[in-house]
């Protein structure tokens, strides 16, 4: 069959309804050759990722259909589309062009620059012979798929999406499938053989603005971390490469980091109350939060997987992995809190954020939307003062951003209350906020650390809070900055701030008479709140900050009738 009679088939098929299309485009990849196929392959991509789409975001995961089933086979990690592109990555030099522009505006503009890149992009980068300005991204094959189903998410003016949508479940299947989160995980299905670039003999142009001094190491680790030589002469079967069985694995995390958690810092300075009617708008929509939110939900449950017995590639790359990208993730995370609209929305990155800072309740992935709750209320192993630690400003920092914001919002209002009654639920955790302080007292030690970080005074006393010290330290330099003022959690200065949740009567009057609307449950369960608390009145006391009157505890917990009894009364009980 010749090219041309091919992609006439093709065009004729993806006419057809999509129930039809999943079938004949199956039909088709099974009867033809790949390398026929290979000029249609980004045809096809863009007719299902393009605009408008198979209709992905706006198809409800919970609506069974022959469409929708069909859709979701067709587009499966083991499916025919994926078939397809591990066949065409067979050959090596095939390579198809993105275009810049396509990608975040961030991204964009500092792949243009050529500054900050790292050796991914500067094996891919193409640039323009005759302007010398680089233009596109060549890909092979799984690359620009993995591409192409990322951006299928970043256009936030697509109308009637569901939360619940198709494309979410396919984004919790290929993290599934190519981010594996049981112990001792079998290598990703089906083998597929990876080369390095440099032994494709494939760099397309390599100019050494694009090529970051601390980013020539290996893309997992610093170089030699995999006993890995960075040489391009080394023949490929001389030595391990760490890449073979994880390749796909690392790909797809580099590509998902850069195109969902780009937030672009030059509109960051918008107001957030301008944000909500400006037309170009630096902040995630609220499907994309919810996308974000699933994604670092999935990579703790990756991070603790990790085998420490006999570890292979991929338990290396589980272990590194939050260390890699907590900068990005820190950054993506604080813009988005500082630029968020002030409405009940904010919940959606709030919670992304409440995800990301309690990796205790994601360690065993058979308790994947099941359990998560449940864990929750647990107390906090010390195992994890580490990691606290090492992201102390995801606690501090952050925490006082969402402290301002919930101080200029009205609390009597059920939506932001909840917001506020979930952050007291986390520092409630028993020994959190023990753990913190320990850390925090340690940042008030001597200090052993160099001003620049490289080195540390080995003659200072091995304290125990030594290790700590310096992680925090570094987590600070790292994520704001050598010259910035950490704020303990539990200063003076935070617990003013704090203060201001304390509304006073007259508040407190208004909001009896908005909750005198209610059903008469919620009257009932009023009622019990008021009979628990009557002996114990205290103002925020799940966030340890001092007595005050009962007022705001009242009114935070009145607001939170959706929960069940069960719930409120343990709320109520945490509160002596």
């Amino acid at each position: 069959m010749r090219n041309d009679v091919v992609s006439f088939r093709v065009q004729q098929i993806l006419n057809q309804p999509v129930l039809l299309r999943c079938q004949e485009l199956t039909n088709l990849f099974n009867e033809v050759d790949s390398k026929l196929l290979k000029e249609c392959y980004p045809v096809i991509l863009e007719n299902i990722f393009g605009s408008p789409g198979w209709g992905l975001r706006i198809t409800d995961r919970n609506v069974m259909s022959m469409e929708k089933e069909a859709a979701f086979k067709f587009l499966d990690p083991m499916g025919p589309l994926f078939g397809l592109t591990y066949k065409l990555c067979s050959d090596f030099y095939l390579k198809y062009e993105l275009p810049l522009n396509l990608l975040p505006a961030k991204l964009t503009r500092d792949l243009e620059k050529g500054v900050l890149i790292n050796s991914w992009y500067c094996e891919r980068i193409f640039v323009d012979p005759q302007t010398r300005r680089a233009t596109a991204l060549k890909l092979n094959p799984f690359e620009l798929l993995i591409f192409r189903f990322a951006l299928h998410l970043i256009p936030h003016t697509q109308r009637d999406v569901w939360l619940e949508s198709m494309y979410l479940q396919l984004v919790e299947r290929y993290l599934c499938h190519f981010l594996p989160c049981q112990l001792q995980s079998a290598p990703v299905e089906p083998h597929v053989p990876y080369t390095p670039l440099s032994v494709q003999g494939a760099c397309l142009s390599q100019p050494s603005v694009y090529c970051s001094p601390v980013s020539k190491a290996s893309l997992l680790k610093p170089a030699g971390a995999f006993n890995q030589s960075s040489g391009a002469t080394t023949s490929l079967h001389s030595q391990h490469n760490p890449l073979a069985e994880i390749w796909r694995t690392v790909h797809i995390i580099h590509i998902l980091m850069d195109i969902w958690l780009s937030y672009d810092d030059e509109k960051s300075s918008l107001s957030p109350c301008l944000t909500k009617s400006s037309s170009v708008s630096s902040i995630p929509s609220a499907e994309h939060a919810r996308m974000v939110r699933a994604f670092l939900k999935h990579l703790h449950y990756f991070a603790n997987s990790a085998c420490s017995t006999n570890p292979s590639d991929m338990d290396e790359m589980k272990r590194m992995v939050i260390p890699m990208y907590k900068s990005k993730i820190y950054h993506f995370l604080s813009g988005c809190i500082k630029s968020w609209p002030y409405d009940h929305s904010f919940r959606i990155i709030m919670e992304a954020w409440l995800s990301y800072i309690q990796p205790w309740r994601y360690t065993n992935y058979a308790n994947y939307g099941i359990r998560e709750n449940h864990e929750s209320g647990k107390p906090v192993d010390r195992r994890w003062l580490t990691f606290i630690a090492e992201h102390l400003p995801f606690y501090g920092c952050i925490f006082e951003q969402i402290l301002r914001r919930l101080g200029r919002i009205d609390l009597s209002i059920l939506k932001n209350a909840i917001m506020l009654h979930r952050v007291c639920r986390l520092i409630s955790l028993e020994q959190l906020k023990s753990i913190i302080s320990e850390v925090e007292e340690s940042l008030k030690l001597k200090s052993v650390v160099s001003p620049n970080l490289r080195y540390i005074d080995s003659t200072a006393d091995n304290s125990a809070g030594l290790k700590i010290q310096v992680a925090a330290q570094s987590a600070i330099s790292e994520l704001e900055g050598q010259l910035f003022v950490y704020k303990p959690m539990f200063s003076h200065e935070i617990t003013y701030q704090v203060n201001i949740f304390n509304p006073g009567p007259a508040l407190f009057s208004q909001t009896l008479r908005r909750s005198d609307t209610f059903s008469e449950r919620w009257q009932r369960q009023g009622q019990k709140l008021r009979v628990c608390l009557k002996s114990r009145r205290r103002n925020l006391a799940l966030l340890g900050f001092g007595r005050s009157s009962s007022a705001s505890t009242t009114i935070m917990l009145r607001n939170t009738r959706l929960m069940t009894d069960v719930e409120l009364l343990t709320f109520s009980r945490t509160a002596t």
